[in-house]
């Protein structure tokens, strides 16, 4: 349904975008605060396959983080919300699952992402909380989002050895920096999509001018066998005939050119030049070529 024209566009676009994601680091940097979450995940426990969230309430920019952990490959998440009603439905729209709000001390030792987002104006979680957790857990790390505004993790859980909290202010800076760094790449990026364009006109040329090569090299086949055919097994004959049958026409041309005095005579001269890599002496000799076959 596409055509060959746009399918060929698209692919050209394809190969661009591919070149400026391999060849310069503009993709490497988070720039959103979902992107950012996702990104410091990634660095405390690697591929996020095997882990599970716990999504605490159901604001909107908690459900983000979660919804952005979950395409970055998140294995599970687990929703708690005071009102069930809004858990299942968020948890529906993440392909997880809710639990009553008052499991949350029994949920949190599995938990290797916390995402926090009540916002009730009292902490949701305490350091003696989260100490417990990292108890059961042997002290496995635990990434934590305070997605709260009031926040919603007691500042002292920083103190934890293996508790990694982040709130949206550093989440933000995280963000930020990330914008920085791409806007140094983007010069490089607009570079090989400068080089990709180019490419992309200089293969449509071509293709433009295929019609005329093929047409040409038709010419010549058809130009050989009948010269095979004509001169049987005497090559030398047949050679010497190829050549002046497929020299006549062009030096037919150029003697019309020359004797009419014809303005197009240079650039035609030009263009043989061109064409075959000739350095002609000064022309004169160029309507003599496709003598030899009449006399022949």
């Amino acid at each position: 349904m596409v055509g060959p024209e746009l399918e060929g566009m698209l692919a050209a676009a394809y190969h661009a975008a591919k070149r400026v994601r391999t060849e310069t680091s503009i993709g490497e940097r988070p720039v959103s605060i979902a992107a950012a979450a996702e990104r410091l995940a990634c660095n405390v426990h690697g591929s996020l396959d095997d882990c599970t969230a716990l999504l605490i309430g159901a604001g909107e920019m908690g459900e983000l983080i979660a919804e952005h952990l979950r395409r970055g490959g998140l294995g599970r998440v687990i929703v708690l919300a005071n009102i069930m009603a809004q858990a299942e439905e968020l948890a529906l729209r993440l392909g997880g699952h809710f639990e009553p709000f008052e499991k949350l001390t029994q949920r949190l030792p599995e938990a290797d992402i916390v995402v926090s987002a009540v916002a009730s104006g009292r902490y949701v979680l305490t350091q003696a909380m989260v100490k417990d957790a990292l108890a059961a857990r042997r002290q496995k790390p635990v990434f934590l989002i305070d997605a709260g505004v009031p926040v919603d993790i007691e500042p002292a859980v920083n103190e934890l050895d293996s508790a990694f909290v982040y709130d949206l202010a550093d989440l933000e800076n995280v963000a930020v920096e990330g914008l920085v760094g791409r806007d140094a790449e983007t010069r490089a990026a607009a570079e090989i999509i400068e080089q990709e364009v180019e490419r992309y006109f200089d293969v449509q040329a071509g293709r433009a001018a295929s019609p005329l090569v093929s047409a040409l090299r038709d010419h010549f086949e058809d130009t050989r066998r009948d010269i095979l055919d004509t001169a049987s097994n005497d090559t030398d004959s047949a050679t010497r005939l190829l050549v002046n049958r497929l020299l006549h026409g062009p030096s037919e041309v150029l003697r019309h050119l020359a004797t009419t005095r014809d303005p197009m005579l240079p650039e035609a001269e030009r263009l043989i030049e061109r064409l075959f890599g000739l350095k002609a002496d000064g022309g004169e000799n160029a309507g003599n070529d496709g003598d030899e076959e009449s006399s022949s």
